[in-house]
């Protein structure tokens, strides 16, 4: 190994992920040396006294040059009784990865759909009653105990974040590094799977036989309620943003690439940490003196920002207002931005409030008396704003609620640069009248849609009984292998003159694998998956091999 040319060594680090590097980087000086950059390229933390203490040492040392990029858990462990947590315990394989290498034996079984109760019902019967014969572990009782002390530790440990002595910590360790320019803030719970074999929770899962995938299900369905845990998020990410506002002050190198995901179970600690103000008017620009001093002072790092990823989770309990103010000043501050993911996530998105122009008149007063200012709409507000807010704006993809012909007048006023749009489960006021105006006041090179909700105006399609009745327009995407979907693709992208007639749209009342018109062959599970199991956009975290899996010894949900 000592005899082989550094370049060849050099791919050999390039080859290999994270993990590998780590092992790469003990076998001799060649290897060290070549693999210590780019390990520290990306540095993990999470909300553990270990983790930070590990964090601080790199920041503290002359490792710290090497770091370009955090990636920050802020995952909270469920308060788990003993019971609650041996039964979370489970290391079986992944189950699709396990039906895939046994599929010749259930030729006949059924296809995985769109259908959630299917899925998790009657799909794949035999299959999952053979796995289901797999011991959930094989631990012995001093093993068990041994995890469950671990547990306990880390729990105990995530605590002190209840306070700001943890958090003030790692703002210290942040500004210490000279060089990083992208912060992530990744969350397990709406991941996709295998985020136990994760840096850091690989660890974590070794010691106490669980992980994120163990609980995150919790979460999304409800099933773990602790308002202690959130209150903790959310004082992980207040604290990611007064890192990045500690290091504009002592003016070290900008963020250049922020991407967070947050989750807002309540209206607890991020809401009162940032303090109540008036929301902000139609014109943002024009009224900065409505702006909130806590907030100016969190938003001046995001003038530097070219690429920002921002997705809230939030349960119905959490007014909209509240959502509004944790981004509005953020956004309004970020001129050099070129791309922007911003999803707000929602129980129930069909019960979401949106105003057209005659609501927002009749609803004007209610406005005026409750929130001081009668232009206020919404999270939205960004989006039907009258001025440029972007200068720069290459990539737009969006998941909030907002009014078409407001949004239509923001893409005029940045068609100049605005070159790829993206719509994902988006509530809409008028759907028709955006799909037909996009190609007419902005040219695209990029489209994606993916469910649009469509209220308001009456449709004219036949399975469509009221106002009330949700519609899904491109319920299966503009990617989909058919006419309709291909044709409305070329139509939005300026490549057709002609918009397809709307009413071939099934509103989402057909799954994929039940429609008819599809030019492709390919199975539709090889295609498209459920929307319950998509990855993060923003976080790019590659999933390991099964191989990977095996040799880090992490187990995974059962889908």
């Amino acid at each position: 190994m000592d005899e082989l040319p550094v370049e060849l060594l050099a791919q050999i680090v390039d080859y290999c992920d994270h993990y590998s590097r780590k092992q790469l980087r003990c076998i001799n000086k060649n290897f060290h040396d070549l693999a210590t950059p780019l390990i520290f390229d990306e540095v993990y933390v999470a909300t553990f006294k270990h983790s930070l203490a590990k964090f601080t040492s790199i920041a503290s040392c002359h490792l710290a040059k090497h770091v370009r990029k955090l990636v920050f858990f802020n995952d909270m462990l469920p308060k788990y009784t003993q019971i609650q947590w041996e039964r979370s315990i489970c290391n079986r394989p992944d189950f699709r990865w396990w039906r895939a290498k046994r599929a010749h034996r259930y030729p006949d079984e059924p296809r995985l759909g769109n259908n959630s109760e299917a899925m998790i019902g009657g799909i794949f019967t035999r299959a999952r009653e053979e796995y289901d014969q797999i011991p959930r572990h094989l631990l012995t009782k001093q093993e068990l105990k041994a995890g469950w002390q671990a547990y306990r530790r880390y729990y105990r440990e995530q605590e002190s974040w209840t306070d700001y002595r943890e958090s003030w910590k790692f703002q210290s360790a942040f500004c210490e590094l000279p060089n990083v320019q992208e912060v992530l803030v990744a969350n397990a719970t709406y991941n996709d799977r295998n985020f136990n074999s994760r840096p850091f929770w690989r660890r974590f899962y070794r010691g106490t036989y669980i992980g994120p995938d163990s609980w995150k299900r919790g979460y999304a369905g409800g099933v773990i309620a602790d308002e202690h845990l959130f209150e903790i998020t959310e004082k992980a990410t207040l604290c990611v943003y007064e890192a990045m506002a500690r290091r504009h002050e002592q003016g070290s190198s900008p963020i250049v690439r922020l991407k967070i995901q947050h989750l807002m179970q309540n209206e607890s600690t991020l809401a009162n940490n940032w303090r109540k103000g008036r929301r902000q008017p139609r014109d943002l620009k024009r009224h900065s003196h409505l702006q909130v001093p806590q907030r100016l002072w969190l938003a001046k790092p995001f003038a530097h920002l070219t690429d920002f990823s921002l997705r809230l989770d939030s349960n119905e309990s959490v007014d909209r207002c509240y959502i509004s103010e944790q981004i509005h000043q953020l956004l309004i501050e970020a001129q050099e931005l070129r791309r922007l993911v911003l999803t707000l996530e929602h129980p129930s998105v069909a019960g979401i409030r949106s105003f057209d122009e005659e609501d927002h008149e009749a609803y004007s007063g209610e406005f005026e008396g409750e929130y001081g200012d009668p232009h206020y709409s919404g999270e939205a507000c960004l989006l039907h704003a009258t001025s440029v807010i972007w200068p720069k704006i290459e990539h737009l993809a969006i998941s909030v609620p907002f009014c078409a012909k407001k949004f239509i007048r923001f893409l005029k006023l940045h068609s100049s640069t605005l070159r790829s749009l993206e719509f994902h489960q988006a509530l809409v006021y008028d759907v028709p009248t955006l799909l037909e105006q996009i190609p007419k006041v902005v040219h695209l090179d990029h489209v994606y849609i993916k469910t649009l909700v469509h209220i308001g105006t009456e449709l004219r399609h036949p399975q469509y009984a009221g106002p009330f009745d949700k519609a899904w327009f491109l319920a299966d995407s503009t990617d989909f292998d058919a006419p309709y979907e291909q044709s409305m693709k070329a139509y939005l992208l300026g490549k057709s003159p002609a918009m397809p007639d709307l009413l071939e749209d099934h509103l989402g009342r057909l799954c994929p694998q039940d429609r008819t018109d599809r030019t492709g062959i390919e199975p539709v599970n090889t295609i498209f998956y459920p929307s319950t199991f998509r990855e993060l956009d923003y976080v790019k975290l590659e999933s390991p091999t099964p191989e990977d899996v095996l040799r880090a010894g992490t187990s995974f949900s059962v889908d």
